[in-house]
């Protein structure tokens, strides 16, 4: 599936004062104090087996040794091995798999580096990253599960924004979510119902204590974020 959608950069985003993370942005709040929240309506698009009922966490360890380091894994609050992820050597895509080894996605990344518009040739050299992942079943590389798309002046202080869109099978229509990142920081925020009164952060991806925790919402597909979180973190 291609995105139309133009992605902004963060810091060129005017303010909204009926948007929530505005506000926010307005009262000088930090990104992300709020606690994840159940939305309006159920976000699924990996599937509905993986919708959750109750605040979820999962646990991510990297492997370690010769032949693991490129292979995450993901635990569950009983710190029990229920997923992994993995980079193929000397490519650009990534699996996630079951604890069978069953593989459940395959995700390709897009890079694109350029010079922005309206750069002066006579100003200090920057450089401006397009970022995209498409998320696709299995091995396959249908798209069927969406893209996720940023662009960003690299070295620049500021927000960072991802955009993810995908096909809500309950709404059986487009939706999209935003990943929000402060630069220079490694944690990540995802928030639904974007620009409207409403918007809410449904995940969390923190790194904290030596180690990184995905909190989940209600009421969301679990595996489209981990697929999220954990393609943004092997970039």
């Amino acid at each position: 599936m291609s995105s139309k959608i133009e992605i902004p950069y963060y810091y060129d985003l005017e303010p909204k004062s009926n948007t929530c993370f505005h506000a926010q942005l307005k009262e000088k709040k930090i990104l992300g104090e709020e606690d994840v929240s159940s939305p309006d309506h159920d976000i699924v698009n990996i599937g509905r087996e993986y919708l959750t009922t109750t605040h979820t966490t999962f646990t991510i360890k990297r492997g370690s040794g010769q032949f693991t380091d490129n292979t995450i894994v993901i635990l569950n609050h009983e710190n029990k091995e229920v997923f992994n992820f993995k980079k193929k050597w000397y490519s650009d895509s990534t699996v996630l798999r079951d604890c069978h080894n069953t593989p459940i996605l395959t995700s390709r990344y897009h890079f694109s580096i350029k010079r922005p518009e309206g750069d002066s040739v006579n100003s200090l050299p920057t450089k401006e990253i397009q970022e995209k992942i498409t998320i696709s079943s299995g091995y396959s590389i249908d798209g069927k599960y969406g893209e996720i798309n940023s662009r960003y002046i690299l070295n620049k202080v500021g927000m960072n924004v991802r955009r993810a869109e995908f096909e809500n099978k309950i709404l059986n229509k487009k939706e999209i979510l935003e990943i929000r990142h402060q630069h220079y920081t490694p944690d990540y925020y995802v928030y639904s119902n974007v620009g409207e009164t409403n918007e809410i952060m449904i995940c969390k991806f923190k790194f904290e204590e030596k180690k990184y925790t995905i909190e989940i919402a209600p009421r969301v597909d679990y595996m489209y974020m981990l697929a999220i979180c954990l393609n943004i973190l092997i970039l």
